[in-house]
């Protein structure tokens, strides 16, 4: 089932080209992993998604990108609906300078108008969600600083599901954490799958065979190749797919 479709995206910032002609379809309730190498465009691609593009000064976007049909990249589109609907865990940690209960209960007070109880429940079910209640039920009135940097991790998580967005984008979530913090944030990803579109980015192939449902390899701003994650990884049909795959195997 074609959700989220991407039509002839090309985008630069000022005259330097990032991405180059891009067509992709992601599934719904699936995870879309994008792999390459780095400078491929992976994380571009995921910023075009939700317009966070739009921070910087100098950019050049051109194409269509389709939720059901209508396209994000209308300037009518209201960016703040938009970014409800498509929530972005980046690759560090970023907890707002306040409690755990206020990092989650703020974002909420930006889009919905909740009563304390309404409030109170829906914090409790994102941090259920994220598998963080129990590690901080008894402490949501500290900083999230105060949290491991996986801890955080999932905080960042359940703040962005707390909107019930239709997409999850995930910028490489576990580079900078131990492998204990990385297995938790796995296991999570495998679970929302569930609930969320996923695309995410990441560098690390075993992690995308075990994540994913689809596969998105991309070089030099361009796909290379996209396939479902069996016939990708145990039958590319591309010679550069090919030959990276068997250097990072050999890594």
């Amino acid at each position: 089932m074609s959700f989220l479709e991407i039509k002839d995206l090309s985008f630069s910032y000022g005259k330097v080209p990032v991405l180059k002609n891009i067509n992709a379809t992601i599934p719904e309730q699936a995870t879309t992993a994008l792999i390459g190498a780095s400078g491929s465009g992976k994380s571009t691609l995921l910023r075009c998604i939700n317009r966070i593009f739009e921070l910087y000064r100098q950019h050049n976007v051109s194409g269509d990108i389709l939720l059901n049909g209508h396209n994000l990249l209308d300037k009518r589109v209201n960016i703040n609906v938009l970014r409800k609907k498509i929530g972005m865990v980046f690759q560090k940690p970023t907890p707002f300078p306040m409690s755990i209960f206020e990092n989650i209960a703020f974002a909420l007070r930006l889009h919905e108008k909740l009563n304390k109880k309404e409030m109170h429940e829906r914090v409790e079910e994102a941090l259920k969600r994220a598998a963080l209640w129990d590690e901080v039920k008894d402490d949501l009135h500290k900083a999230g600083a105060y949290l491991s940097g996986g801890q955080q991790q999932r905080l960042c998580i359940a703040r962005t599901i707390a909107l019930r967005p239709d997409i999850l984008l995930l910028d490489e979530p576990t580079s900078a954490l131990d492998p204990i913090s990385t297995s938790k944030i796995e296991e999570l990803v495998l679970k929302l799958k569930k609930e969320f579109t996923i695309i995410m980015v990441t560098h690390h192939l075993q992690q995308a065979r075990r994540l994913s449902d689809q596969v998105i390899f991309m070089h030099d701003g361009r796909i290379v190749e996209s396939g479902d994650n069996h016939s990708f990884f145990s039958a590319p049909q591309e010679k550069l797919t090919q030959e990276y795959l068997k250097y990072q195997s050999e890594e």
